[in-house]
């Protein structure tokens, strides 16, 4: 069975990044992150890729 977290953001990068750092450190396989950005000023998807490449994806593309 595969668990996909779904994460919220607006305007709160660092909650975010902090978030999606924890469910990093989850030891449940496969797990996958989903961001969903909901019109942030600055998006979340380079600071994402940065820290977390292959456990997150950014929505909407």
């Amino acid at each position: 069975m595969s668990v996909v977290a779904i994460v919220l953001n607006w305007n709160g990068l660092d909650d975010t990044l902090a978030c999606v750092e924890s469910l990093a450190r989850q030891t449940y396989a496969p797990l996958a992150v989903l961001v969903v950005d909901n019109g942030s000023r600055v998006s979340p998807r380079a600071q994402l890729a940065a820290h977390h490449p292959a456990r997150s994806r950014v929505a909407p593309s």
